[in-house]
């Protein structure tokens, strides 16, 4: 039917005017129920086309009712068999397409309200929506001719599919949310926007085939993909412009990124890949890439984002822009991502990736990554860098950390019960005042075996490294060797396997465990205290070349179970155990220092441990200093340098053996000093400085060989002068000594120990002193009542004996205190004529050698005390013995007694003395080694006397010249004559005491021959 009618508004307005009451018009066209509402001075009318042709827009007669739609009224196009022609004029403010093909005609068809596009098509021109407030754009399955362009803003827009051929440009603008099915083919150029602070959701099953853009402004949202999956086979421009967000594969396991994409986020936005478990895939040689102004504030989050292929991907942001890539995100290129905060949260990198954050705020990373090639991170801001603060990161090609500005890169920082893994090497680079930090919080790393910790390009000359919970596997070399003022700090947790090289301005060591060789150096200027909790299991050398301080554990000790050598060679002081108890098990060494170290120099103490034998090494010109020093070892403690002891020196194990020209010295009376015990004194030369004016206790703890014989000293000064003290026991016979006579009323002096205690000035400043001895088992005191301290009169023999009197404490073992003297000299006791002191002499000598071809063996002892049997022992290496004879012992005696054997040997022997008592006691000599006989027919001996004290060795079977020395040896294994410039021929004995000698002549060749000789 047609209708040649048109009904416009001004016809509406007039027909109001006359009716003076409200009505409505109702129209029942080809099923379509249309009312129409008129309120105040216009009536809106529903028009339906019914054109049996197709035919203009303005053919009244093809609307129904008949007339042509105008502005303010609505068209549905329903059903129709003939299509309507757009001629230009008004278009409706409603308008709804159900089916047919409305031809816009070249022509702008704009709707000022609502658009229902349910189905049907659009050809040849624009159909726009300018829709106002309260009106929906709803597109269902509407198609679009490439002729006919689609310009829609609306308050809602739901897109329920369709196919566009031509551009499509819709913008949401309400605040609202508008949801969609989806399921809709943009063949063209595709702009969606939304404004106005509402959210446009789209399920997805959309395709987009030509370049779409995505936009958002102010505090809006845009979901393209809410339930499923849709794919771009076009590029994609992803703007946002605002604060609000765009949410890209929301949801579904198959978003497809068939060509690029760009991004842009300029106002504090995000855009978001995967936020709802949504997959995504990044076509081969597509990349993601930043657009027009960029990425300058706001949110990228990639989110089960995969490239496929092998394209390379490059991506910057600025302005605080934070770029998130989370688990499920894998890429397969080589990545190259700058941001000013990056986030690594779980995403797996199968090239080379390189991350630059240049930020003031925090970049936070839950870890979990897997790095398959090598790795770079790059921190230029002054923000902080924080890694795998939830999970482990796994690095297996090289990682490189690079540092630039005052921010920090921490590493393996919180990564919990699985530690971050170093399959490659690390590489460092650290040049501004910001550090490098591993394992800061509860997470730890791992280096795996075989590679190394490296200082990279750009070098470390700034700021911190700073290594915790860091373990080492395997025995790979480690070397670092920083520059400028940069720091290296080894904390609680770190273990180290291989051989250590680390040189560093700043150093601190603060409880890392070293199990191989170490060397560790500080060269700076600045003053570093290590806190200590450190342990080195293999020789370690700690050197400050530096010029500022180095102090080592002040707050844990350090353990040292080998060699430890300390080295200063600038002017910055090393201090090692500055304020706590270090234990070392092996050797101490100070050589190639410029001046002395100063050990515990707040309260700490060295303590040395162990059973091996331990030795104290430095230049004599800078002795080392120790503040406290505990011996508490099985071993000795050899003293190679002199060593000066200022607070306190405990003597609970080992024993501390000095030397004339390496004593060790205690510096003020005020300091700690134990007595000692048997198992730990002092065997040499004991010193100790005495500056008080009055009355000082001064303590010796001084042995030999076996022996414990301590001594107390009270001196009295009357003014402050420095004095300084030494004392050394002596196992030998007083008697021997050239002191004579022995005081009256004493019968005989100790044959086993006599005590020298020197002064720096002998009696200057002093008033007087007493001395307390302390004697043993086999000093042979047994009738103490009877038992006098004899000193020389002189500062040492020859002079003569005084008796100073004294009170012994018991028998056996005890001590006695003389009376008061006033100089200081030898010392020793001696037993009262008619008391029953022994006072015994033990073993006097145990020599070898060449008689008939059989190895003789003899000894001598001067008296014995419960002497039951000797029995000698041999031996081909010095380690495995056996028995070979026995003589029986002389029982206790106090006169001299030589014993011999004589046993056949073909060969170089060591030979030893085990002296058994009847209590079932025993000890054993040092051994001897005596050659084969089979060398030559060589003889060394001794001619009778020819004059008053002189004898003549003769050599049978001996080139002169290579005789390298000759020594005479007395009982006491000292060697009182020794010649190593041409053989001797005639030895002067003339001022040396009567008694038993031994002649030694060493060859060049290794050998050595002895020969007895008696002076009497």
């Amino acid at each position: 039917m047609h209708f040649d009618y048109k009904l416009h508004a001004r016809s509406l307005y007039y027909c109001s005017s006359k009716l003076a009451h409200r009505f409505s018009l109702i129209f029942l066209i080809q099923g379509i129920g249309m009312a129409i509402g008129l309120n105040h001075a216009f009536a809106q009318v529903t028009y339906t086309w019914n054109g049996s042709v197709s035919s203009n827009w303005g053919n009244g007669s093809n609307w129904t009712p008949n007339g042509v739609p105008g502005s303010d009224d609505v068209v549905v196009l329903s059903n129709v068999g003939y299509n309507p022609i757009f001629d230009g004029t008004d278009a409706p403010s409603t308008f709804t397409i159900n089916s047919g093909t409305f031809d816009i005609n070249g022509y702008n068809f704009a709707i000022n309200g609502s658009a229902t596009l349910n189905g049907g098509v659009l050809t040849n021109g624009t159909f726009t929506v300018n829709g106002s407030e309260s009106q929906t754009c709803t597109i269902g399955s509407i198609t679009t001719n490439s002729s006919c362009n689609l310009k829609i803003t609306s308050e809602s827009i739901i897109i329920n599919g369709g196919t566009f051929n031509g551009s499509v440009n819709m913008t949401k603008t309400g605040t609202g949310t508008s949801s969609g099915s989806g399921g809709a083919v943009f063949n063209y150029t595709t702009n969606i926007s939304v404004n106005g602070g509402g959210t446009l959701r789209i399920n997805g099953g959309n395709t987009y085939n030509g370049i779409t853009t995505f936009t958002v402004n102010g505090s809006s949202t845009l979901i393209p993909e809410y339930t499923s999956s849709s794919t771009y086979n076009g590029v994609l421009n992803i703007n946002n412009t605002g604060t609000g967000k765009i949410s890209m594969a929301y949801s579904g396991n198959s978003n497809a990124f068939n060509k690029n994409i760009n991004i842009r986020i300029s106002a504090g936005g995000t855009v978001n890949f995967g936020e709802n478990s949504g997959t995504s895939g990044l076509a081969s040689t597509r990349t993601i890439n930043a657009y027009g102004s960029g990425i300058t504030s706001g949110v990228l989050r990639l989110n089960n984002f995969i490239q496929l292929g092998s394209t390379a991907q490059s991506l910057s942001g600025s302005g605080g822009a934070s770029l998130y890539l989370e688990k499920g995100t894998e890429f397969n290129g080589v990545v190259s991502f700058s941001f000013s905060k990056i986030h690594l949260n779980g995403a797996i990198y199968q090239q080379a990736a390189t991350f630059s954050i240049t930020d003031s705020d925090n970049s936070l990373s839950d870890g979990g990554n897997t790095f398959q090639a090598d790795a770079t991170i790059i921190n230029n801001g002054s923000g902080n860098v924080i890694l795998s603060n939830m999970n482990k990161d796994i690095y297996y090609g090289k990682a490189t950390f690079t540092n630039t500005s005052t921010g920090n890169i921490s590493i393996a920082y919180n990564d919990n019960s699985s530690p971050t893994q170093f399959n490659d090497n690390i590489i460092l680079n650290n040049t501004s005042s910001g550090r490098i930090l591993f394992g800061q919080g509860t997470g730890s790393a791992v280096l795996a075996s075989g590679k190394a910790m490296q200082v990279g390009g750009s070098g470390v000359s700034n700021g911190e490294i700073h290594l915790m919970h860091f373990t080492q596997n395997g025995s790979t070399a480690q070397s670092l060797n920083f520059a400028g003022t940069a720091s290296l700090i080894l904390g609680s947790g770190c273990v180290f396997n291989g051989d250590i090289n680390f040189a560093a301005p700043q150093l601190q060591l603060n409880g890392a465990t070293f199990n191989n060789t170490v060397s560790l150096e500080k060269t700076g200027a600045s003053s570093n205290i290590s806190s200590g909790g450190n342990s080195f299991h293999k020789s370690t050398i700690i050197k400050n070349s530096g010029s500022g301080n180095l102090t080592l554990a002040d707050v844990s000790s350090d353990t040292f179970y080998d060699n430890v050598y300390f080295i200063k060679t600038n002017d910055g002081d090393l201090f090692p155990a500055s304020n706590t108890t270090c234990t070392f098990a092996k050797n101490i060494s100070t050589l190639g220092s410029n001046s002395s170290i100063t050990f515990g120099n707040a309260i700490g103490t060295v303590e040395m441990i162990g059973t091996d034998a331990h030795y104290i090494q430095g230049d004599a010109s800078y002795p080392p200093l120790f503040n406290r020093l505990s011996a508490n070892c099985i071993g000795s403690i050899t003293l190679q340098v002199p060593v000066e002891v200022s607070t306190l020196l405990s003597l609970t194990n080992g024993i501390i053996v000095t030397s004339t020209t390496n004593p060790i010295h205690i510096t003020s009376e005020t300091a700690t000093v134990e007595l000692g015990n048997s198992n730990s004194y002092i065997d040499g030369p004991f010193q100790i400085t005495m500056s008080n004016n009055g009355s000082s206790i001064l303590n010796l703890p001084i042995g030999k060989s076996g022996d414990y014989r301590p001594a107390k000293l009270t001196p009295i000064h009357n003014k402050s002068t420095s004095y300084t003290y030494t004392a050394e026991l002596f196992n030998g016979d007083a008697n021997a000594l050239s002191c004579s006579p022995i005081p009256t009323g004493i019968s005989h002096l100790s044959g086993v120990h006599y005590w020298k205690i020197h002064r720096s000035d002998n009696s200057d400043g002093l008033s007087s002193a007493v001395v307390e001895l302390y004697y043993g088992t086999n000093d042979g005191v047994t009738d103490y009542a009877n038992l006098k301290v004899i000193k020389s009169s002189g500062s040492d023999c020859p002079s003569t004996w005084i008796n100073t009197g004294g009170t012994a404490t018991g028998n056996n073992s005890g001590s006695i205190t003389s009376g008061m003297f006033t100089s200081f000299s030898s010392f020793t006791i001696g037993n009262v004529e008619g008391g029953g002191n022994p006072l015994p002499i033990q073993l006097a000598n145990f020599d070898g050698d060449c008689i008939n071809n059989k190895h003789t063996l003899r000894w001598t002892t001067l008296s014995e005390m419960n002497c039951k049997q000797f029995i000698l022992q041999r031996s081909s290496d010095g380690r495995i013995w056996m028995g070979l004879d026995s003589l029986p012992g002389s029982g206790t005696s106090f006169r001299t007694h030589h014993y011999q054997l004589a046993t056949a040997s073909s060969s170089d022997t060591y030979y030893r003395l085990k002296q058994v008592d009847y209590d079932g006691k025993f000890e054993f000599t040092a051994p001897i080694l005596v050659k084969s006989c089979t060398i030559s027919n060589t003889v060394v001996e001794v001619l009778p006397n020819i004059g008053d004290g002189y004898a003549i060795i003769s050599y049978a079977g001996i080139s002169t010249s290579d005789v390298a020395y000759v020594a005479v040896i007395n009982i006491l294994n000292k060697a009182i004559i020794q010649n190593t410039d041409y053989p001797l021929s005639q030895i002067d004995l003339r001022n040396h005491p009567s008694g038993i000698y031994m002649v030694q002549v060493g060859m060049r060749t290794g050998e050595i021959y002895r020969c007895r000789m008696v002076k009497q």
